[in-house]
């Protein structure tokens, strides 16, 4: 069963979304902290490059906190693709 904090974030998220879609940069940056938080917990791909999505257009639009999540995009990245082949070798 979905816990109280899992179905408010995803609350958060569906709150979020309209306005991430509609160029709000700061809604952008914080989807994709959601997003990614959900994906590494679930080992879900699609999470993770939804939350790249929402990173890019945020660091794009210039939003400080984005930006600076992009200098660290690349190991975070492959943190995510190790943390799935390890599961998927168990």
């Amino acid at each position: 069963m979905q816990s109280e904090i899992d179905k408010k974030i995803w609350e958060t998220i569906q709150e979020l979304e309209p306005k991430a879609k509609a160029g709000d940069a700061e809604a952008q940056h914080h989807l994709f902290v959601l997003l990614h938080s959900e994906a590494m917990s679930t080992h879900d791909t699609s999470l993770f490059e939804k939350a790249e999505t929402y990173l890019f257009a945020s660091a794009k639009s210039g939003f400080p906190d984005a930006i600076e999540s992009l200098l660290n995009h690349e190991t975070r990245k492959h943190g995510f693709t190790q943390r799935v082949k390890r599961r998927s070798e168990t």
